[in-house]
């Protein structure tokens, strides 16, 4: 990187030249001194980075003025500036500013200004100096990360190491923090290295969020760097492969037994243990990975809907989050036939199933209408969106519990042109009460709910991952596609994607941690890392 100086043409460069004539009545015997408080200055500066700095010099001096400039023996320099105030008879302050250092190469430069004083007349020349050396030191020693961010689960016995890489060209440097919890296999070097970090989890009793600073200190000039540091360890959660249950018996539809996977987000075995207030539900744990729920009708109430719900949780461990299931059961004697609805306009691409009943919902024009599946019945008609619109893209929440959907409003505006206004629903369908989302952060289409170490998310067609409200919680970064289709595997919480790049089919597997921060944006509640 180049450096600009300024053209100095005499070997002392007076910036600044007051001469203050005073009565000496022309006494050939004075004495001229000077002196300030410095006679060294150094500067320091990280390379490419602005830094202003002034240092304030105090000058006395017996003369007849004041010059201020380079010695000799030295070169003018672009990175130097003087300035002159509290200006008497016999004192001044000579402010020296560091100026365009980011413009400057890694090195060290040294230069020499000289403050002089005496008698300068046309016939006599007589001067007395004080030299200050002046030094700048332009240095690196930079970490290529911002945040260093230790992730796992309480009851994990370790967690990764992570590198980080140090750019130092020839400066000598130390790595130190003010935490106990994580070791260093190099503390100490000159020039470029790379420093594996490694994380102590031992003492650590619950899941929590522990924080501190790495500290990169360049060793001549004593400038730091401080990079923050955390672990978290995320708390232990219990969840199945599917969020809900249905079941069904009638004449000719029997659909009484379902076996589902329980999964942990935990490295450590949990003793899990299920449990229900149903009587008319068995509940079998196979080995500690599976659980299989079977009705029994002669302990059922008869021609009814049962509702109920099956609970996971831990044995002897409070600390584990557990979770629930809603489960019904349909029972009905009558033979269940192909239903013909003729008094329905349904919106393209809206019907869709309850997973937790035996519903579908249909998006007719601007209202949500719910119907029973195997009687047809229209249960409820609900207008969520404005007049003249239709209310379509249907997402509902693996449990049954909520349901997302669109409405698009065309609003003509006084001078005839027309506006599009998006209306994001999300609506309770225990009750069928809903809320417009009025600000959603996600910038594309949502797809689907998917599910990973036992929270759920909406994720887009760019992979966006948001919460019930469309609030961004992480986007992957290195995507090029948008992805036509996303799937879900049930048992592993792998995710695949379909699009249209040279490999269509893509396979993802994610974790999900409650505790660390995204360095973005605070809005960043939740931790995932993706990996394809």
């Amino acid at each position: 990187m180049k450096v600009c100086f300024k053209n100095f043409s005499q070997f002392i460069t007076i910036i600044c030249v007051t001469l203050l004539l005073s009565a000496c009545g022309g006494d050939k015997e004075k004495i001229y001194s000077i002196n300030a408080n410095v006679s060294t200055i150094s500067f320091s500066n990280e390379i490419i980075t602005e830094f202003d700095h002034s240092i304030a010099v105090n000058v006395t001096f017996d003369g007849d003025g004041l010059l201020v400039g380079y010695a000799p023996d030295s070169d003018p320099v672009g990175w130097l500036e003087f300035r002159t105030e509290n200006l008497t008879a016999n004192s001044a302050t000579i402010h020296i500013d560091l100026t365009q250092a980011d413009q400057i190469n890694i090195g060290e430069y040294l230069t020499k200004l000289r403050f002089s004083t005496g008698e300068l007349t046309d016939n006599n020349t007589t001067l007395v100096h004080h030299d200050i050396d002046v030094s700048l030191l332009i240095w690196q020693a930079n970490i290529n990360t911002e945040r260093v961010s230790f992730r796992g689960t309480f009851g994990d016995t370790t967690i990764s190491d992570q590198t980080i890489d140090i750019t130092s060209e020839t400066n000598e440097w130390q790595l130190t923090s003010d935490v106990d919890w994580i070791t260093f296999d190099v503390t100490s070097g000159t020039g470029d290295a790379t420093v594996t970090i490694t994380p102590n989890i031992s003492s650590f009793t619950f899941a929590q969020l522990s924080s501190g600073n790495i500290t990169l200190t360049e060793v001549t000039t004593g400038d730091t760097k401080v990079i923050p540091v955390e672990v978290g360890l995320d708390n232990q959660y219990l969840y199945t492969s599917q969020a809900s249950l249905a079941f069904t018996s009638t004449l000719n539809v029997s659909a009484l037994e379902h076996t589902i996977k329980v999964n942990s987000n935990s490295a450590a075995a949990i003793n899990w243990q299920a449990s229900s207030s149903a009587t008319w539900l068995t509940l079998t744990k196979l080995d500690n990975d599976y659980l299989t729920v079977t009705v029994d009708l002669n302990a059922a109430p008869a021609e009814v809907m049962s509702l109920s719900d099956i609970t996971i949780s831990a044995v002897d461990n409070d600390v584990v989050i557990g979770s629930t299931l809603p489960v019904s059961l349909f029972q009905s004697s009558d033979e269940t036939i192909t239903q013909i609805i003729t008094d329905i306009t349904v919106n393209d691409e809206t019907m869709i199933a309850a997973p937790n009943l035996p519903y579908f919902y249909v998006g007719s024009t601007n209202a949500l209408q719910v119907y029973q599946q195997y009687t047809g019945e229209l249960l409820t008609s609900v207008v969520v969106a404005p007049e003249n619109t239709l209310l379509e893209q249907f997402i509902v929440h693996p449990d049954g519990s909520k349901l997302l959907a669109k409405a698009v409003e065309t609003i003509i505006n006084e001078d005839e042109t027309t506006t599009e206004v998006v209306h994001r629903y999300n609506i309770n369908l225990s009750d069928y009460t809903f809320t417009e989302i009025t600000e959603p952060t996600i910038e594309f289409e949502p797809s689907r709910y998917v599910q990973f170490s036992g929270r759920y998310y909406v994720v887009t067609q760019a992979l966006e991952f948001a919460d019930d409200n469309l609030q961004l919680l992480f986007r992957e970064p290195n995507l090029s596609f948008l992805a036509s289709s996303i799937d879900q595997a049930s048992e592993t919480d792998a995710l695949y994607t379909l699009d249209s790049s040279t490999t269509p089919i893509k396979r993802y597997t994610a974790q999900s941690n409650d505790l660390p921060q995204k360095k973005s944006s605070r809005r960043y509640l939740t931790n995932i890392a993706l990996n394809c």
